[in-house]
């Protein structure tokens, strides 16, 4: 390692090590800490300060501003006063030494002890460290999947419990008796074969019942929940239904009459089955606020995309409760699509993007990198070091990341120009399900504000990338991203006829 290496100093104090005056408060520990660095000839470039945080967890904002630090390549080594300051999880530390090693080619030393992995030895005792690590991740995997299986065989529910239950004082799983009702009422309803998912889901939100997460039912939520033999006194483990030692809520008669309903339904046909209408946007409109997809929704006479943030009880800066009608929407790509015109030399662009080497090799670095954080996350996710949400949240922004950074090819930029050279007469003749067919070939994304009723930003996939740059409606704020711009454009559609709420 070389001896001027970029120092970050990590100090912390819990809020307890805050009220007393102790020998690691933190000018002890920046003390300590830069005497340390200064004998090793390093440089401190950052000192992170997290005041008041245990360290039991990594819910720490300095310590989070620090990470991306590490990940950036802004610092070197992290140097901290005591091991404990880092996190008093072991679990975290080998997990996080790990990363700092092999993931950001960052390293690690204390002031005070001898964990110092900037030297030789020092990067024997991580290797020896981290298969431990490795060892001891494998084996709480193994501990938990076969608790797990007890637990089921045991008659006991592993997972949040269902709405209809509670926990007791014992952690058994105990009747709620207001859900219950709300359970009773559900299963009945759909029993008699005159409700769907949808309606159900209706009557549930008239008797103000709402979910565990706080939010208003929905049909997607109401179908679990009718499939879940948890209410008949039952648990599941792997597929197979064993006998729980928690009291039903229906019988069983009840809840197999609503999965014959349910299969009647698969299998018979409607006898009127209502006429499909064609979203240009469906899939790929997303709110400019919080980054949720829009539904796209019928009423009798118009086609609107939806924002169901305020429906589903979730934050969001930009919504109300409001629907825009989809001509609106439209309409605005339209005159996108219709405004294209390449330059005269967009074939050189194809060159120059082609023979830039460096960006290649950043491209094949970026991608090898996100590549071993999604196999981690994969992994985190597997030992339960996370849950579902966070890793589906993890890897859909991974993935995304992954997908915008393509390296392009001679032969697919020529395609893709050829493409977008015809592509205003191209958009003018098309039907609405051919456009939507263009639109997704083009784009992985368009930003809505649904409160303006107008696009905001336009997210092409990374080969088109390119020649969105000189859209003279476009303007690049980020990698892969284009505002759009509405000087001199008036839409053509009633503003007045625009929002729905």
């Amino acid at each position: 390692m070389d001896e001027s290496l970029r120092a970050g100093i990590y100090v912390r104090v819990s809020r307890k090590e805050q009220a007393s005056d102790e020998h690691f408060s933190i000018p002890a520990q920046l003390r300590e800490t830069r005497k340390f660095i200064k004998g090793k000839g390093w440089i401190v470039v950052e000192t992170y300060i997290d005041k008041g945080y245990t360290g039991r967890n990594d819910r720490r904002p300095q310590f989070r501003r620090m990470m991306a630090d590490f990940k950036a390549g802004r610092i070197d080594v992290v140097v901290v006063h005591k091991l404990d300051r880092f996190s008093r999880s072991i679990f975290d530390i080998l997990k996080y030494w790990k990363a700092l090693q092999e993931e950001y080619d960052t390293s690690f030393a204390s002031a005070t002890e001898r964990f110092d992995f900037t030297t030789p030895e020092g990067k024997l005792q991580f290797h020896i460290m981290a298969a431990f690590a490795q060892w001891y991740s494998e084996n709480l995997s193994r501990e938990t999947i076969k608790g797990k299986k007890e637990r089921a065989l045991s008659g006991k529910y592993n997972g949040v419990l269902p709405f209809g239950y509670v926990k007791d004082e014992r952690g058994e799983a105990v009747i709620e008796p207001y859900e219950a009702e709300g359970v009773r009422i559900a299963f009945e309803a759909y029993a008699t074969g005159n409700y769907s998912d949808g309606q159900v889901a209706d009557l549930l939100n008239r008797h103000k019942y709402i979910t565990r997460h706080n939010r208003q039912w929905t049909k997607d939520s109401v179908r679990d929940f009718l499939r879940n033999a948890f209410y008949t006194g039952q648990t599941k483990y792997h597929g197979e239904l064993l006998p729980g030692n928690h009291e039903a809520i229906i019988t069983q008669e009840l809840f197999d009459k609503c999965q014959r309903v349910r299969r009647s339904r698969r299998s018979c046909p409607r006898s009127h089955t209502p006429k499909l209408r064609t979203y240009l946007l469906n899939t790929i409109l997303r709110c400019a606020g919080c980054g949720r997809k829009l539904r796209a929704q019928n009423s009798s006479d118009y086609r609107y995309y939806r924002e169901m943030s305020h429906a589903r009880k979730l934050p969001c800066p930009l919504t109300g409760n409001h629907g825009v009608r989809a001509e609106v929407f439209e309409e605005q790509l339209g005159r996108i699509f219709s405004a294209f015109q390449l330059p005269e030399d967009w074939q050189q662009d194809i060159q120059d993007e082609i023979t830039s080497q460096s960006e290649r090799q950043l491209i094949i670095e970026q991608r090898e990198r996100i590549e071993r954080k999604l196999a981690r996350v994969a992994r985190m996710y597997r030992d339960l070091v996370i849950d579902s949400e966070q890793y589906q949240r993890d890897r859909d922004q991974l993935q995304t990341e992954l997908k915008a950074l393509v390296i392009p090819e001679e032969e697919e930029l020529a395609e893709a120009g050829i493409y977008l050279e015809d592509i205003s007469e191209l958009w003018d003749e098309a039907t609405l399900e051919e456009q939507r067919d263009i639109g997704r070939l083009i784009l992985n994304e368009v930003y809505c504000d649904v409160q303006e009723a107008r696009l905001t930003t336009l997210v092409p996939k990374p080969i088109f990338r390119l020649f969105f740059d000189r859209h003279p409606m476009l303007k690049e704020t980020e990698e892969g991203r284009f505002d759009i711009l509405y000087s001199g454009m008036e839409s053509t559609v009633p503003q007045e006829a625009t929002v729905m709420t």
